[in-house]
């Protein structure tokens, strides 16, 4: 199972994470560097569609759920999906192009429209010189919403030829990879992936609560979060 590479059969997680399954060999094969496909599903389209039908009264409760801006929402393109009854995300590659959808249900369930392709939740404002990377669009969404401008994985080990293509072209200088607050180690390990492809100085900042949207919504500050920087250690490719 590799979560890079496209290969022959595609299997999709219960998070909406995409894998490529390769036939075991006896000797490895070097596999060249290539474009994924485009979408089995016109995500663009459907994203504009659902767009002009969300009434800003339903964006304003999302935001109070979720303990974010309506801003933040907007800038990720957040919409209302009428046939699944979910807040919908587009994800983007690379170079900023629409290649799936994530849905959330108001109780947290999240799954991908049929036919997307995993991509990285990017949003449509100005960046700065330094990116916050969380996990998923809701923590990306807090992330906006006190001034950070941050960039969303679809799980814990994606993203890792997208967000380096959105940096090298958008010219970010360093990164904080967040890391989600749990007992496993699957997200610390997947932030420094992601950091080692970076070629940037970046750092790996695990926050005292479960994650960056818990961390904003018990009053949780850009300044609070520069603080906590201090004291983590920075690695310089």
């Amino acid at each position: 199972m590799c979560m890079r590479v496209q290969g022959r059969m595609t299997y999709v997680f219960k998070d909406g994470s995409i894998g490529y399954i390769w036939p075991r060999t006896e000797k490895s094969i070097a596999l060249p560097e290539s474009k994924p496909p485009p979408p089995v599903i016109n995500a663009r389209r459907i994203i504009e569609e659902w767009t002009n039908d969300t009434p800003d009264e339903w964006l304003e409760e999302q935001a109070y759920k979720l303990g974010v801006t309506v801003q933040s929402l907007r800038d990720l393109e957040a919409c209302y999906s009428p046939k699944d009854r979910a807040t919908a995300f587009p994800m983007r590659d690379g170079y900023g192009n629409i290649v799936g959808i994530r849905l959330r249900s108001d109780g947290g369930f999240k799954w991908a429209v049929t036919g997307s392709h995993q991509g990285i939740f990017l949003p449509r404002c100005d960046s700065l010189r330094t990116a916050y990377v969380c996990e998923g669009p809701t923590d990306t969404a807090a992330a906006l919403s006190i001034g950070l401008w941050s960039v969303g994985r679809a799980s814990c080990s994606a993203g890792l030829s997208d967000i380096p293509k959105v940096f090298k072209r958008l010219k970010i200088q360093r990164a904080v990879i967040v890391s989600d607050n749990d007992s496993h180690d699957a997200g610390l390990k997947g932030a420094a992936m992601l950091g080692r492809q970076l070629g940037i100085p970046y750092c790996i900042l695990m926050l005292p609560c479960k994650d960056l949207r818990a961390f904003v919504r018990s009053g949780g500050t850009a300044l609070m979060l520069e603080n906590l920087l201090n004291d983590t250690v920075w690695i310089v490719p």
